[in-house]
């Protein structure tokens, strides 16, 4: 697999949180990261699963941990974990874009095939039943799938710019405003050994 530039640089991640925000941050990947490094299943169970307040699927957390990890090492870094949440957090919308394609494609070729789109689908089926849900995610499947078998960063963006309900995109800010309330100190994590920011 590829490494990919990373969509936003840490001093601009740190400009847009603020110094006291990245050191909270910080603060946290240090209870979760061994030698410096947060691992696959740390993301999920030590932060996702705290933010989220109940299990994250594997399968979605992995796409994530996939998008945080630009570098493409197999686990995240200080700065990569700051600049993803910092993304999610305070980022434009072409930047979060930018984070849901890097999410969604899977072997990091820059472009979205079917197979990754139904990977991800997948995940976000994965543990949320729910026919309304499924049917929107399979029409947005066909959409973007009706665009040729590949689909480029661009064509991604201009269909998810029409596309904001779609579950394949709102995901992202229901996490932002997960990672809103931690931040308040009125998250689920409060009071439990995991991730926690405050």
């Amino acid at each position: 697999t590829a490494s990919a530039r990373p969509i936003l640089d840490l001093e601009t991640a740190t400009q847009r949180l603020g110094y006291s925000e990245v050191a909270r941050i910080e603060e946290g990947f240090a209870r979760l990261a061994v030698k410096g490094r947060l691992r696959r299943s740390d993301f999920r169970t030590g932060f996702l699963n705290s933010i989220a307040g109940a299990p994250v699927p594997e399968a979605f957390a992995s796409a994530l941990f996939d998008g945080f990890d630009t570098s493409a090492s197999g686990h995240i870094t200080v700065q990569e974990f700051v600049c993803g949440l910092a993304i999610i957090r305070k980022g434009t919308p072409e930047e979060r874009l930018r984070l849901l394609f890097a999410v969604y494609d899977a072997d990091r070729d820059k472009r979205l095939s079917d197979r990754d789109l139904a990977r991800f689908a997948h995940a976000l089926q994965d543990g949320r039943a729910g026919a309304t849900r499924d049917q929107a995610v399979d029409d947005a499947l066909k959409a973007l799938s009706a665009q040729g078998p590949v689909v480029g960063f661009e064509r991604f963006a201009r269909w998810a710019q029409r596309n904001m309900d779609s579950p394949l995109i709102d995901w992202v800010f229901d996490i932002e405003q997960q990672l809103e309330s931690e931040l308040r100190g009125v998250g689920p994590s409060h009071g439990s050994a995991s991730f926690h920011m405050v």
